[in-house]
């Protein structure tokens, strides 16, 4: 290891507050643990990824039309209000609505 590496590591190992405490620590990995052994499992659907510049899989608009919903589209929204200036393709967000009738 260079030494400034290892002498930033020293100095910065006195410094309690830059690490997190251990049961902080092991609470966070009791929560991931299960969540990374589940992916291991031949029953684990396959994760679904998509192109860099995107909002999701393409999977995701066929789940939400499957239950009567759509993607909000919060982006579009502030581009009609000239308050957007995110150019992702195609524009999604978490809000979730039901479809006009």
């Amino acid at each position: 290891m260079p030494e400034p590496t290892s002498a930033a590591l020293r100095r910065d190992e006195r410094d309690a507050s830059l690490f997190a405490p251990h049961d902080e620590v092991e609470t966070a990995w009791s929560l991931i643990d299960p969540i990374l052994s589940s992916w291991q499992t031949p029953a684990c659907p396959p994760l679904e990824t998509y192109p860099s510049g995107q909002w999701g899989p393409n999977s995701s608009d066929t789940w939400m039309r499957a239950q009567g919903r759509e993607w909000f589209d919060v982006c579009r929204c502030c581009i009609r209000l000239s308050r957007c200036g995110n150019e992702l393709s195609p524009p999604r967000s978490s809000f979730l609505s039901t479809p006009a009738s």
